[in-house]
This record gives C-alpha cells, structure tokens and sequence, in this order.
C-alpha cells in the first residue's frame, strides 16, 4: 500500500480519539469546552477543505450528544426496572 494510504489512516484514527482525551486532559478548561473540536478541525484540516470540517465537527458533536441521551435514557429505564423487580420480586 502507499505511504499516503497509512497517512490518512492515521489521521482519521487520530481524529477520532485523540480530541476526547485531549479534551478530558484540558483541566483549565470545565468539560473540556472547545478544545475537542479544535483538535478535530486542526486534524481534519489535513485531509479535508474548511467547510467540510465545520460540518463534520459539528455532526460529530449531534452524534455525541444523541448517544448521551441514549445512555442516560437506558440508564433511567433499568433503574426504574431495578425497583421494580425489588419492589415486587419479578
């Protein structure tokens, strides 16, 4: 395979993680506010034009927040679930 090949990889593999960790790592910053997507627009900025790393960033931070709202609505769901089978033994 190319060498532009494991370039790209290795980008889109960064861009992925590193921006939360870089984020959570930020302790000047509560929540990390801002620097995960600067991170990622700096890391797509070398594979792709600027409008498609504002569209990109900011579909990434729907997706986050949509699995937020999964998880948090699972959560309540099983811990409603939980005194209910404690409540009545089923």
């Amino acid at each position: 395979m190319k060498f532009e090949y494991y370039i790209f990889r290795l980008l889109i593999n960064t861009n992925t993680g590193s921006p939360g960790i870089i984020g959570l790592l930020a302790v000047f910053v509560p929540a990390g506010l801002g620097i995960r997507k600067g991170v990622m627009v700096f890391t797509l900025s070398f594979i792709k034009p600027p409008e498609w790393q504002k569209i990109i960033t900011l579909l990434s931070r729907v997706w986050i927040i949509f699995a937020e709202i999964i998880l948090v609505g699972a959560i309540l769901f099983l811990e409603k679930k939980s005194k209910y089978f404690i409540k009545y033994g089923r």
